[in-house]
């Protein structure tokens, strides 16, 4: 997964911008990447990408430093600026161990648990199927109904996929009596 970064230079005295082969340096963390700079009227902008993966998962947005060794007549009036942080969040992680039993002709629901990620979480059944008359939340993670009259045990795996793409997946037997 990608995380763009974008930052530009501003000339502030009528200078030139900076040409197609300069850069801008950009650091996060231990992670950075340059930003190959387009010329544009009173500076330069362009984007980098980093690789999400490689920052670890921080609750506190890892502050973003720029620097910029163009051309001296732009100092000392280039300044660099991008966003203020980035926060890298954890990938998602199924905490629900296992599933209680349901009885046909019951009422059945549980509603999975998640560590990490980033919300929105989209549910989804990996393999297998669930027992007859329950069905799995898209939105929620709920597996709920009324177990059918001719509903078995089943094995299935579900995945929950976070708003960056993330997945997690895990396996579970809901048993019917």
């Amino acid at each position: 997964q990608f995380s763009i970064v974008s930052a530009s230079i501003v000339t502030g005295h009528g200078e030139d911008g900076p040409a197609n082969d300069e850069y801008l340096s950009v650091v996060m963390g231990s992670s950075g990447c340059e930003i190959a700079l387009s010329p544009s009227s009173g500076g330069s902008a362009g984007y980098c990408r980093l690789l999400s993966t490689s920052l670890p998962a921080s609750p506190t947005p890892y502050a973003v430093t720029t620097s910029y060794a163009g051309d001296l007549d732009l100092e000392p009036s280039a300044t660099a600026s991008a966003p203020g942080g980035l926060t890298v969040n954890a990938p998602p992680t199924i905490t629900t161990a296992s599933l209680p039993a349901g009885t046909k002709g019951q009422p059945y629901a549980v509603t999975l648990t998640t560590t990490g990620g980033t919300a929105p979480l989209t549910w989804s059944l990996a393999s297998g199927s669930l027992p007859t008359g329950l069905a799995l939340g898209a939105s929620t993670g709920r597996i709920s109904g009324t177990v059918g009259a001719a509903a078995t045990t089943r094995t299935f795996t579900v995945r929950a996929t976070d708003a960056s793409g993330a997945t997690t997946s895990r396996g579970y037997t809901l048993t019917v009596s």
